[in-house]
């Protein structure tokens, strides 16, 4: 629940120091996906 309700604040702050939706997704992928990546790679993807 703080990670959730972080990112809210996270979003309300940059959306106030000149940050766009478009910059804020692009952050949220751009650090969600490689990290997410490198977890797949390490477990595989449970096909056996």
């Amino acid at each position: 629940m703080l990670l959730f309700s972080g990112n809210f604040v996270a979003s309300r702050h940059g959306l106030q120091n000149g940050l766009s939706v478009p910059d804020l997704v692009l952050l949220r992928y751009a650090v969600a996906g490689p990290l997410f990546l490198v977890l797949l790679l390490r477990i595989g993807l449970g096909g056996g």
